[in-house]
């Protein structure tokens, strides 16, 4: 493994260094703690928070969701939140602590790697970077699963560099679990397989098997026995035969590449291309483990084109090239102008998703979000069936999939007098206020809230 000598013109005491960094890191995410679950992907947010939210009604094997009864994904993760929920009370920023504490983690880990692969000062630059990259920041504190098998995945990185550097089996053990944590959290990690074995186990392929074998078990085996338990039913989540669609693949690719500048910010991405040019150790193995995901656009277009966070994992390699790129600069002065640019760029960002209303025009005549689904929540006592738009309503509607049935999109689809309850559409522009006015009257529904239509009497 090769490793660059240290250079003294940014040498600062590593302990306050990160501990700077990772206060960076949690001051731009605070701003997004507690807010509601309206914003970018929120969806993943009421999903995962209900799921959660069920546990003390069908215990902690049953997965409860805008699904039903869901058997997509392993309860790793909202477990967590369950147990947020339990210390610190049912609220978005309890949902999002676990989240909030595996993005810090990821930054501190980015610093472990870009010492290890290179030397400390590319990995203080790399941790800036991971800090303050819009997409990173935005991600990481959200309801879903890339933060907490993102983090993992570093923490498999990192212990994969003690191995190799060390030839200590028992880094290699550890590694070995820390994906297999990644793995049964969110299964796509497999794909760190690929860059993982260029990287460390070239010449050991022996050993690659084994890693690979045993990080793999825990999540397959609970995927066949869901399988089996299911009679099958949980093949659509891998197969999904809707998404395979050869003219998607093309245009999802170049969305995929063309992403990357974004989701790390234009600054960040300057010193990407900058790093990429220089002579980097293992300068290939690093573009794999960021561009790989980019591989799920072939089986999945539709879906990658309609979730921006596929490529998460791949963009702590991104702050790690760019941190080597930032360590070229010798000057002070000049390396000062460009950690305030990526510091300031994530900042605005950080303001603009604050400032942000995904809400559609009607959810705006309510002076608190989600009101409506609140009051429904509070006045629904007898458990009548309350039809939503998407799963961050049904959240804050109760989350009982028992009584609560989520359209997935415009509410009039599922409009059938069945449903005591009817909330508007929060988000999209499926209609004006008068046109789902008329529409709830003619089929007997009055309005009982702002965003709340009833059909009893």
């Amino acid at each position: 493994m090769a490793v660059v000598a240290r250079s003294a013109a940014f040498e600062p005491r590593p302990l306050k260094a990160v501990a700077l960094i990772l206060s960076l890191a949690a001051v731009l995410r605070l701003p997004l703690f507690a807010t509601p679950f309206n914003n970018e992907h929120a969806w993943n947010e009421g999903h995962y928070a209900t799921t959660a939210l069920n546990f003390d009604q069908y215990g902690p094997w049953t997965q409860m969701n805008d699904l039903g009864e869901d058997h997509t994904t392993t309860p790793l993760y909202p477990w967590i939140i369950y147990a947020s929920f339990k210390l610190f009370g049912v609220s978005e920023a309890a949902a999002r602590l676990p989240g909030f504490l595996f993005g810090l983690l990821s930054v501190y880990l980015v610093f472990s790697i870009g010492r290890k692969l290179q030397d400390r000062r590319v990995g203080l630059l790399a941790a800036l970077c991971a800090a303050a990259a819009p997409s990173i920041i935005y991600f990481s504190r959200n309801v879903q699963l890339e933060s907490m098998s993102g983090c993992f995945g570093l923490l498999a990185f990192s212990l994969l560099l003690s191995w190799r550097q060390k030839l200590a089996n028992r880094s290699l053990a550890w590694a070995t679990s820390a994906q297999a944590l990644s793995i049964l959290t969110k299964q796509t990690m497999v794909l760190a397989f690929v860059p993982f074995y260029s990287l460390f186990f070239k010449r050991e392929p022996k050993k690659f098997a084994w890693f690979m074998g045993l990080s793999v078990l825990p999540s397959a085996t609970w995927v066949v026995l869901n399988y089996l338990d299911t009679g099958g039913g949980t093949g659509w989540y891998f197969s999904r035969p809707g998404e395979h669609n050869l003219h998607g693949i093309v245009p999802a690719l170049a969305k995929g590449f063309l992403w990357l500048p974004e989701h790390v910010g234009p600054p960040i991405f300057l010193f990407v291309v900058i790093g990429l040019m220089k002579p980097l150790p293992e300068k290939r193995h690093l573009l794999a483990y960021s561009l790989i995901w980019l591989a799920l656009a072939v089986p999945y277009p539709i879906a990658f084109m309609g979730n921006r966070y596929y490529d998460y994992p791949g963009l702590y390699g991104l702050c790690l090239i760019a941190g080597s790129g930032l360590a070229t600069l010798r000057k002070q002065n000049i390396l000062a102008v460009a950690v305030a640019a990526i510091v300031c760029f994530g900042g605005a960002k950080v303001v603009l998703r604050y400032r942000a209303n995904r809400f559609s025009q009607m959810a705006k005549s309510e002076t608190v979000p989600f009101f409506s689904a609140k009051e429904v929540r509070r006045i629904n006592l007898d458990g009548g069936r309350v039809l939503v738009d998407y799963p961050q309503t049904a959240f804050y509607a109760g989350g009982d999939p028992a009584y609560i049935q989520c359209a997935h999109g415009d509410v009039r689809s599922g409009v059938d007098g069945s449903h005591p309850y009817v909330i508007a559409n929060y988000f999209g522009k499926f209609y004006t206020a008068e046109e789902f006015d008329a529409f709830m009257t003619e089929r007997g529904y009055a309005k009982i809230l702002p965003l709340a239509y009833s059909n009893m009497r």
